[in-house]
């Protein structure tokens, strides 16, 4: 009895295995599974490779959930046969045939509701949320029973493939233009294919992952004079601010316009030219964002509302996306240093003496 109930245990568990291993598959980001494998990660590489041939690895898995429903079927039938008729005709008094089949009912029912709930709707929902993780950590798991059955797979794929092409048959001309439309990647270097396919990934990154947090934000206020201005500006180092006015983002500032307004000294000023800002929400696509920087020939918006600013998107921070982290040609500060040097120099330059 031990014996069979651990086999049994032990079936459940393999069922389980192979259902979160079978929706995993099939629901799993293969963008995010490209990337993986141009990064080096072996597995996805396999796993990606599978994804040209799902039939395969469906395959696979569905021998598999049938031989160890087959097996745990067989052990336990045969348990409850030997264990449970002979004791239902003894207690209860009923004849050898109807004893066999309560015995086996007895038996099969709690296993089937314990099969679909443990062997395939729990593994089957983990697996939809964690696709990718349990895709991945499954992958040797997939390699060795595809090398194992892979006997009884090859024919099973070919069949499947035979019976789906009748049913379906591709057209010509879709296949063609399909043909066409694809690029191949060959032959370029891994890091040109990473910008690629980041490329490619845009439609579907919103600006909440690419935008800068508005505590990290550098931002005017409306009440600045001129000169603060000016020393601000240069203690940052950067082309765009924010202004705030009275609680919420009034608009943008521009280095190269406040500089010119500087040099012909009408600094204080600035107010009124500060540039009106756009604003795009946080869940907004990041082409979408991209197409209203374009539109109203800017490079900069605010995320969320004015009140209340989540923080800022720029075409850097999109650029980024795509070409990784861009190393800021400013970060050495020498300009910045020269200009502020110069500003306290004039500041505290001593009046030369009358003659």
């Amino acid at each position: 009895m031990g014996l069979t109930l651990f086999i049994v245990i032990l079936c459940l568990g393999l069922n389980a295995v192979l259902a979160c291993a079978e929706m995993a598959f099939v629901t799993v980001d293969k963008r995010k599974l490209r990337k993986e494998a141009l990064g080096g990660n072996r597995r996805a590489s396999f796993l990606l490779d599978m994804q040209e041939s799902p039939e395969r690895i469906l395959s696979v898995v569905q021998i598999g959930i049938t031989l160890v429903g087959m097996i745990s079927a067989a052990v336990s039938g045969a348990n409850a046969e030997e264990s449970l008729t002979p004791w239902l005709m003894n207690t209860f008094g009923i004849k050898e045939k109807l004893a066999e089949t309560l015995s086996i009912t007895l038996v099969v029912v709690p296993l089937t509701v314990l099969s679909v709930i443990i062997g395939e709707l729990v593994p089957k929902s983990l697996a939809i949320r964690y696709s990718f993780g349990i895709c991945v950590f499954l992958s040797p798991a997939l390699r060795i029973a595809d090398k194992v059955l892979g006997v009884l797979v090859t024919p099973m794929e070919r069949m499947t493939t035979i019976i789906v092409d009748a049913i379906l048959p591709k057209e010509k001309v879709e296949s063609k233009t399909n043909g066409d439309s694809e690029v191949s990647l060959n032959g370029l270097l891994n890091e040109h294919k990473i910008y690629i396919h980041n490329l490619i990934d845009l439609d579907a990154k919103v600006v909440e992952k690419a935008m800068v947090a508005w505590k990290d934000v550098e931002f005017l206020s409306s009440e600045a004079s001129g000169e603060e201005v000016y020393e601000f500006i240069l203690s940052k180092g950067r082309t765009r601010f924010p202004v705030m006015d009275q609680g919420e983002v009034y608009g943008f500032l521009h280095l190269k316009e406040f500089l010119q307004l500087q040099h012909a000294g009408e600094g204080d000023n600035w107010l009124s030219f500060v540039r009106p800002i756009s604003l795009v929400e946080p869940h907004a696509k990041i082409l979408s964002a991209l197409r209203l920087m374009k539109l109203n020939k800017i490079q900069i918006l605010i995320v969320g509302k004015r009140e209340a600013p989540l923080g800022i998107l720029t075409l850097q921070d999109v650029i980024d996306e795509v070409l990784g982290d861009m190393v800021d040609e400013n970060t050495d500060k020498r300009i910045v240093g020269f200009l502020r040097h110069r500003v306290l120099r004039k500041r505290y330059r001593r009046p030369e003496a009358t003659q």
